[in-house]
Parts: C-alpha cells; sequence; structure tokens
C-alpha cells in the first residue's frame, strides 16, 4: 500500500510506502527531496560532480576521529594526489594487477615516498605523474625493501 501527501512548499506530491515514514514526515513537516536540497544548497554553487564521491574513492579521503604524525600526514597527501593523476596515461597500466598474479604491475613512485618525506620534497612532487611508472609487482616489492 502506498501513502501519499503533498510538499508543504512545492505542493508537488509524495509518495511513502510505509505509514511510518509518512507520520515522520507529517510531524517535521518536511519537504519534498528537491526543495529539501535547495534549502542545502542555500545559493551556494552546486559541485561539479553530480554523484558524491564516498569513503576511499573521495580522492580526500581521510579516516574520521584519529591524529596523524607528520609521515602518516604525508603518505596520505601523497596517495590523494597520486590517485588524483591520469594514470591510465603509464606505460603498461592496462597490465595493472594485485601483487601475486604473474604478469600484474602496480604503480611506482620513482622517488619512493619515504625518501620524499626524509628529503622534504612536496606531496605534490612525490605523487605526480612525472614520478610514477608502472613496473611488475615483484619488482615493486623488492625496491620496497
Amino acid at each position: 500500500m502506498k501513502w501519499k501527501r503533498k510538499c508543504p512548499k512545492c505542493n508537488r506530491e509524495q509518495t511513502y510506502t510505509r505509514k511510518e515514514s509518512l507520520t515522520f514526515a507529517e510531524k517535521q513537516n518536511a519537504a519534498c527531496h528537491s526543495c529539501a536540497n535547495r534549502k542545502i544548497m542555500n545559493g551556494r554553487k552546486r559541485p561539479e560532480q553530480s554523484i558524491q564521491m564516498k569513503g576511499k574513492n573521495n580522492p580526500n579521503w581521510r579516516p574520521r576521529g584519529k591524529e596523524y604524525t607528520k609521515w602518516q600526514s604525508y603518505k596520505l597527501d601523497v596517495r590523494n594526489i597520486t590517485r588524483r593523476q591520469s594514470l591510465y596515461l603509464l606505460e603498461n597500466f592496462d597490465k595493472r594487477g594485485r601483487a601475486g598474479i604473474s604478469g600484474a604491475y602496480q604503480i611506482d613512485h620513482i622517488i619512493s615516498i619515504s625518501k620524499g618525506f626524509r628529503r622534504k620534497i612536496s606531496a605534490e612532487v612525490i605523487g605526480n605523474i612525472k614520478n610514477l611508472r608502472m613496473i611488475p609487482w615483484l619488482d615493486n616489492i623488492k625496491k620496497g625493501k
């Protein structure tokens, strides 16, 4: 069964599939989604992307409620900058894969993240596509050690 009510602001008809949702909306005098979004935006420019990126897909993602050392913060910054690069332009990008899979390649920072931190090289330089390459996963693991 479906229940209907009109939006108090724009008078559009809204449909509810649960009676509890209808009751809650009436108590709160809730507006429809488009009216509520207008209120939230409140004159601000709309985001360029229609779908907001959530969690680790967001290039600026960081776990909440955690204090970071300078090293952890630097490493997160480099990785976020690396994700924003046009990685598909790298040679062998089409062979990208996980460690352990034969023939798989991984992204490698030519100047490593740790070396960049020790030498105080900016995160933008280390994460830039000019400092990236695709190498076989085994070579990448050996390079880290």
